[in-house]
């Protein structure tokens, strides 16, 4: 990823230090230089991040297979680095991925997803931990004399990942994960942060009353009030004008979600962190957002291979995925939809493919949906076409239901989307003469049942059914900042 290259070269703001055990740094170790240890900074940096690391051992009752670097910026020396770490994606691109964006709703007209990630990842980061190299950078503010107390809570979070990398292989799960459809990212990624988040927070009452706890329940308190906190800034920044899209999983994830489902499985029994949830991870949002989903064993992928056909037959396909709950929550949330959380709880599995046709720039869309049953589908039908209203900044007429399936079909604007059970599916912006092919191949498109795969491996659980030729960095790209600190936003501070 361009983003970790681009800071692995830049030696000017760094300050490297090598914690124990002493040794040399390996081929995998950041090759920056050593700068003297003079600043008192610096040395605070340093006893606290050598104490910190054996914390970490202590508290997770796992120890340290190689040695850990450490290396230190100031907020604006970091932010210089990273202002626009997508300056070597073409325009172009940028500007195709927000169309989809935008025609699919997880954008208004006026956002840019890019600028927007810029400024979230340059402004909003504490620390990170690069997978494969046993290092980890802390972000110090440009006034800082000594260590905050979130600061030190960076420390331990970044530490947590390494501990992970060592026993785990991150950068082997990134690289998966990264080509693997954007439910999958999130519910994978919610598993590596949602335990840094969790032990971080066992850290910070450590660091508040002098003691670890003995249980989890003041923890547990801790996250639910941040979920109302988070949700309340989330507010503030759409308010903004900022997308829901770059700032609701991100915050999810670092502040209430992920350590509410590594904690709701694992409680504090770290053997089935371990043991269960590293080595069978969840698949889909759902699971974590419904951490009794986790061990249901019922996701499912649909199988979209017909469908696919028909539009690469005289179109292509610029970007498909499966977007979950997450991102579906995100969506109506973007679109001020009050019951965004409980819309899209009932989805299955879903995928959605943006393409145009061979000789014309019209993006088109089809996105098709499997529900838990009727009565979650008919909920997702009806606040869906509402959302293709605000959207769109059209009424679409209303709907005609022939009991076995119900239909809107807005021939001026060219949306067609149907309910049939447990099944719904859009065709937006639709050329007149291939909808009828698509509403047919659309029907054939069925669940496949993941169980057998999902729980049942050895090793890390990253096996999936495909990996999609035609996926687009549109939901999670670009990268993500290398196990990125965000759990100490400074806006929180």
């Amino acid at each position: 990823m361009k983003m970790k290259h681009a800071l692995l070269c830049v030696s000017l703001f760094s300050i490297v230090i090598m914690l124990s055990p002493a040794c040399t740094m390996n081929s995998q170790s950041v090759n920056l230089p050593v700068q003297p240890r003079t600043s008192t900074l610096k040395q605070k940096v340093i006893i606290a991040a050598d104490s910190i690391q054996l914390q970490v051992q202590s508290f997770r009752k796992k120890n340290y297979k190689r040695p850990v670097y450490v290396s230190v910026y100031t907020q604006s020396e970091y932010s210089a680095i990273v202002g626009n770490q997508n300056s070597d994606i073409p325009q172009s691109q940028k500007d195709l991925y927000d169309r989809i964006l935008r025609l699919e709703g997880l954008l208004r007209p006026s956002q840019d997803y890019y600028s927007s990630y810029d400024s979230t990842m340059a402004s909003g980061t504490a620390g990170f931990y690069v997978p494969g190299t046993d290092s980890l950078y802390v972000i110090l503010a440009d006034t800082a004399t000594g260590l905050a107390y979130e600061d030190s809570l960076t420390i331990f979070h970044e530490f947590v990942h390494a501990l992970q990398d060592q026993y785990f292989n991150l950068l082997a799960i990134d690289t998966t994960i990264n080509n693997a459809p954007s439910d999958q990212y999130w519910a994978s990624d919610c598993v590596i942060e949602g335990e840094a988040v969790l032990l971080e927070s066992y850290y910070g009452y450590k660091l508040s009353n002098g003691a670890w706890p003995t249980t989890a329940t003041p923890i547990v308190g801790e996250l639910n009030l941040e979920q109302i906190e988070t949700d309340a800034y989330l507010d503030s920044l759409h308010q903004a004008g900022e997308p829901m899209l770059v700032n609701m999983p991100l915050n999810w994830e670092y502040y209430s979600v992920a350590p509410r489902f590594i904690n709701a499985i694992a409680g504090m029994n770290w053997s089935i962190i371990d043991n269960t949830i590293f080595p069978a991870m969840p698949l889909r949002m759902l699971e974590v957002l419904h951490p009794s989903e986790y061990s249901a064993s019922n996701e499912y992928w649909l199988d979209a291979g017909n469908l696919e056909t028909a539009i690469v037959d005289s179109g292509v396909i610029e970007d498909e995925d499966e977007l979950g709950e997450l991102l579906s929550d995100a969506m109506f949330r973007e679109w001020d939809f009050s019951a965004y959380s409980s819309i899209p709880y009932g989805m299955m599995a879903d995928n959605i493919i943006a393409y145009r046709d061979m000789h014309v720039d019209s993006l088109r869309m089809v996105w098709n949906t499997y529900w838990t049953d009727s009565t979650a589908g008919a909920s997702f039908f009806a606040n869906y076409a509402a959302l293709v209203n605000k959207k769109r900044g059209i009424q679409l007429p209303p709907p005609v239901d022939s009991g076995a399936i119900a239909v809107v079909n807005d021939t001026v604007n060219n949306i067609y989307i149907e309910q049939g059970g447990s099944y719904v599916f859009t065709i937006e912006n639709y050329s007149k003469p291939s909808l009828n092919n698509l509403i047919a191949n659309c029907r054939t498109v069925k669940p496949t049942l993941l169980s057998s795969l999902a729980k049942a491996r050895a090793g890390t659980n990253h096996v999936y059914p495909r990996i999609n030729k035609h996926k687009s960095p549109g939901r999670h790209l670009p990268p993500l900042p290398p196990r990125g600190g965000i759990g100490v936003l400074r806006h929180r501070v």
